[in-house]
């Protein structure tokens, strides 16, 4: 259909800046459903630098149905497929994915991106064990963890630029959990929660200023912040998962 002589299409006359920031609000299926809007819009979504795979999403797709399931696993191989640009921040917490194989292979896909910013939230029983492939996102600054097993390769020396980092429900021992902290000299804030396998934690981080955790310990025992400002500590007791 020809538009009037005279009417405005400001859709299509939105700056480039304004649509890629409309895009990076929108759950990731809409996102792609704009491309029908105009020309302009038609392959904006290949370029987002966000990607967003969550649980309002997984409800939309899967429902309790197998084949919605490999529905929405197809969904994330054709975005990271097609995608062109960066991608610096990227999210999946879908709790009812259940596919170990198809996360290790996004991973790796974007393991040749400088990811700055990743979540990855599972919900079932069985720790999703992080691939090694994961421990060489050296440019991340934020990390959110649930559901994972982390035990990264010896070659593994932290991530040096990470700000932020919120575990829940992370299958680790205490001498990976204090290397860790101390091998992210940028830390800033750091969250815990779920079970602790050990009687206690030991802290070392010279930039930490905020410090969250929920669960049942013994002992924390902080070294080296001097800036930490905030504490927060909810004892409860934590189901073994």
């Amino acid at each position: 259909m020809k538009r009037p002589c005279g009417s405005l299409d400001i859709i299509s006359d939105l700056p480039n800046n304004i649509i890629e920031n409309i895009l990076m609000r929108l759950p990731i299926c809409d996102a792609v459903g704009t491309s029908i809007l105009s020309k302009k819009w038609r392959y904006k979504w290949l370029t987002l630098p966000h990607l967003v795979i969550d649980n309002a999403l997984g409800k939309k797709l899967l429902g309790r149905q197998q084949s919605a399931k490999n529905e929405l696993v197809s969904a994330v191989y054709q975005v990271l497929l097609l995608h062109k640009g960066p991608i610096v921040k990227f999210v999946l917490e879908v709790d009812e994915l259940e596919s170990c194989s198809d996360i290790d292979h996004w991973i790796n896909f974007l393991s040749n991106h400088d990811i700055q910013e990743f979540t990855l939230s599972r919900a079932k029983t069985e720790h999703y064990k992080l691939p090694s492939y994961f421990f060489t996102f050296l440019h991340l600054r934020h990390l959110k963890l649930r559901g994972c097993a982390f035990r990264p390769p010896p070659r593994f020396k932290g991530f040096s630029k990470l700000i932020s980092l919120q575990l829940e429900d992370i299958l680790m021992d205490a001498e990976t959990f204090g290397s860790l902290i101390s091998s992210c000299p940028l830390l800033e804030q750091l969250t815990v929660s779920g079970y602790i396998p050990y009687d206690s934690l030991e802290i070392s981080a010279p930039n930490l200023k905020s410090f969250s955790f929920t669960g049942d310990f013994g002992s924390i025992c902080f070294k080296n912040t001097l800036l930490l400002a905030e504490v927060t500590v909810a004892l409860c007791r934590v189901n073994k998962m």
